[in-house]
């Protein structure tokens, strides 16, 4: 059989394939006026990241889950975020989730 990337066969790499996962930290902080910034940093070593900005903690948890991360992952944040104002944790995100975290650059003007 053959072996693919850290001694995992090609089956199994190309059976768990579905969606390429993009791992990085997920920082979240809520501003003095109630709103969350959330900010997607990956491991690729990027600088174009844009934040999203959520109306409150219950929005961003909504997000969160959407994004696929797990409940105790959203619930561990939210704590955090709720007593410490900031908060952040390693993720694998999706890659067109990671995607929606960076700047788009101005179309040819």
């Amino acid at each position: 059989m053959e072996h693919g990337l850290n001694g995992q066969s090609a089956r199994y790499m190309i059976e768990s394939a579905g969606m390429a996962k993009i791992h990085g930290r997920l920082i979240m902080d809520v501003q003095a006026n109630g709103r969350v910034r959330t900010v997607f940093l990956d491991r690729l070593g990027r600088t174009d990241e844009s934040p999203f900005i959520l109306k409150n903690v219950n929005a961003a948890e909504v997000l969160l889950r959407t994004w696929g991360l797990m409940q105790d992952q959203v619930a561990s944040l939210r704590s955090e975020v709720t007593r410490n104002k900031i908060a952040a944790v390693d993720v694998s995100l999706d890659e067109e989730i990671a995607a929606m975290f960076r700047y788009k650059s101005p179309s040819n003007c």
